[in-house]
């Protein structure tokens, strides 16, 4: 008889189906959305208001029991938090109510509890909710110190037919935009404005909100990941435009180890965890250099991305 697992991650790329995909050999998995936008909707309602959180701690307390009560009562009405699992898998979920994983860790009280963050903790909403989780693994070296974490890089999806022969685009761009990527946008803008008479630029940006403003070509609706990874073999190099406060490698550099893409960034950190196929850019005088768009990749076969079976032997979930 199969152990039971509830996945609680968000609904990003396919990556709960990807990783539901490869344990149900072993496990019955039920799978919850733990991003909920009703949770990102009510903190970020209110410029003041969010400015008063920041200024007065007994603010941002209030208001996130009183948000975390409105999101709770959202999920509760799910029946999969009456049954019992074997094991409950968390990724990232700072917009999941603490009072959530405390129900399930009362009914769940010698199960294990695994949480993987593959984001910086200072991009988090909150913290408050490790300490329901007794294994807990990060792709961020300096958070594993701080929160007694172990490092481990994220998994990289393989996609078996991909054609890195014809490089026709030299920069790529595929990520986000909403309303708090307003500093990523002006980087992009400057970037286009100044480099697209002389390069190929492609930029892929999905809009989440109607009122982002830019003369930026915005998509309505964001890429599937075959496509996502078409567009990077094609790629001589890629962009990543860190938010304020990330430090630690974003999945595309694990994407472009697959596809044999070049990285531009401006997150100076990666020099921790990348040495080759890296370049850096200032925000405030922006550069790029010709040199590294023409030069070709270097091959290093020791540098290999993470499997989704290394990543779920390296969690004790086989």
């Amino acid at each position: 008889m199969k152990e039971k697992l509830l996945l609680l991650a968000p609904d990003f790329f396919e990556y709960p189906y990807i990783i539901t995909e490869n344990i149900e050999n072993k496990y019955q998995v039920d799978v919850i959305n733990n991003e909920n936008n009703l949770y990102r909707e009510l903190w970020n309602n209110s410029k003041l208001r969010k400015l008063l959180r920041f200024l007065f701690k007994h603010i941002y307390l209030s208001d996130q029991k009183k948000i975390e009560k409105l999101v709770f009562n959202e999920y509760i009405k799910n029946p999969l938090f009456k049954d019992h699992y074997d094991v409950i898998f968390c990724i990232k979920g700072d917009l999941f109510p603490d009072c959530l994983y405390k129900l399930l860790k009362n009914n769940n009280s010698n199960s294990r509890f695994i949480m993987y963050q593959w984001d910086d903790t200072k991009l988090l909403q909150k913290t408050s909710h490790f300490k329901y989780f007794n294994e807990r693994y990060s792709f961020n070296k300096d958070d594993c110190k701080v929160f007694n974490m172990r490092y481990l890089p994220m998994f990289t999806r393989v996609k078996n037919d991909i054609d890195i022969s014809n490089k026709r685009i030299d920069i790529l761009l595929v990520g986000t935009i909403d309303r708090a990527h307003k500093k990523r946008l002006i980087i992009l803008e400057k970037i286009y404005k100044k480099y697209s008479s002389k390069y190929n630029i492609l930029y892929y940006l999905y809009a989440k909100n109607a009122d982002v403003f830019t003369y930026l070509k915005l998509e309505k609706k964001p890429l599937s990941f075959d496509e996502y990874i078409d567009l990077m073999a094609k790629s001589k190099c890629v962009l990543d435009i860190g938010l304020k406060n990330q430090k630690a490698p974003t999945t595309r550099f694990n994407d472009a180890i697959i596809t044999n893409t070049k990285v531009i960034t401006n997150n100076m950190n990666i020099r921790n965890y990348y040495k080759e196929n890296i370049d850096f850019i200032n925000d405030k005088k922006i550069e790029i250099n010709e040199a590294f768009v023409r030069s070709p990749y270097l091959i290093n076969n020791n540098v290999i991305g993470m499997t989704i079976n290394k990543w779920i032997y390296e969690l004790q979930l086989l």
